[in-house]
């Protein structure tokens, strides 16, 4: 009997070993040193001898820290862990945020240096100074910015191709262009300014009319300028005009679409209306490109 109560007692020290103090083994072992005495009336000393009890003293003493560290780990999986949103980071990080501007804002900084980097709360992006030009973290263009010269106020479905405006006016009192017969520049589409000012500027030496205006400028390193065809010269109004971008006056701008004989579009940048008019009118001038 002795010899079998031993025997059991070897195979748990063996599990506890080769289980590497495993919770559940240890458990068994203690209740094996608690009650198998009692069973056979037996006292413990008589069951094992000295060193064996400090043995199992010993590994008992080393489980503990094992035993609190499986509990604390599985009370740690069983918690539920705090979700954070951008809400918390950006509460926590407030002196982390980016400089906010304007567009208008942003052009009237005196203070920016090369790599300056800003959030830009017009177009709701971050941006970067060059040390010349603001642009974005991406290559797609937008409306409002600082590229060809001039002022984005166009962009395709594409993100690569648009419009750009000059970012003065070239004339405040400038004609459309008086001419012996119809020059047929009636086209009013996007993308068809610059064809209309080709054929006005073709058959006209007059320097001064809206559409040689145009297409003599150079600015910026660009020569290809033109005057905007009405529907070209409506997104000037809506995309730049409307929202306080590129210093467009409230007063009458000159298109290059051409209604009838000596009539041409022109548009109120103060209401947005387009209205036909006389070419002898004088009015604005916005040169305009592609990309």
């Amino acid at each position: 009997m002795l010899l079998l109560i031993y025997k059991v007692q070897i195979i748990l020290q063996y599990s506890i070993l080769k289980t590497k103090k495993n919770r559940l083994s240890i458990s068994i072992y203690v209740l094996w040193l608690m009650f198998v005495p009692f069973f056979i009336n037996l006292s413990p000393m008589k069951l094992f001898n000295f060193h064996q009890i400090c043995l199992c003293v010993l590994i008992l003493l080393l489980n503990c820290p094992v035993l609190i560290s499986q509990e604390k780990s599985q009370n740690s999986h069983t918690m539920p862990q705090k979700s954070i949103n951008v809400q918390d980071i950006s509460t926590q990080n407030e002196s982390q945020k980016l400089p906010v501007f304007s567009n208008n804002e942003r052009d009237s900084l005196k203070t920016a240096v090369k790599g300056m980097v800003i959030f830009n709360s017009t177009i709701n992006k971050p941006q970067y100074f060059d040390g010349e030009t603001w642009y974005c973290f991406h290559n797609d263009h937008y409306i409002g910015e600082r590229f060809g010269g001039g002022i984005v106020f166009f962009v395709d479905a594409s993100g690569k191709h648009g419009l750009i405006a000059s970012s003065v006016n070239q004339s405040i009192s400038a004609k459309w262009g008086f001419f012996e017969k119809p020059v047929e520049a009636n086209d009013k589409s996007l993308w068809a300014g610059k064809s209309n000012t080709e054929k006005i500027s073709k058959i006209s030496q007059d320097k001064n009319i809206a559409a040689r205006l145009c297409s003599d400028l150079v600015l910026n390193g660009f020569d290809d300028w033109y005057l905007p065809s009405m529907d070209e010269l409506n997104l000037l109004y809506t995309n730049l005009k409307a929202a306080g971008i590129g210093k467009l006056s409230d007063d009458l701008y000159w298109s290059s679409s051409e209604t009838d004989f000596n009539n041409a579009w022109l548009q109120d940048f103060k209401t947005g209306v387009q209205k036909e008019h006389h070419v002898n009118k004088s009015a604005f001038v916005r040169a305009i490109r592609s990309f």
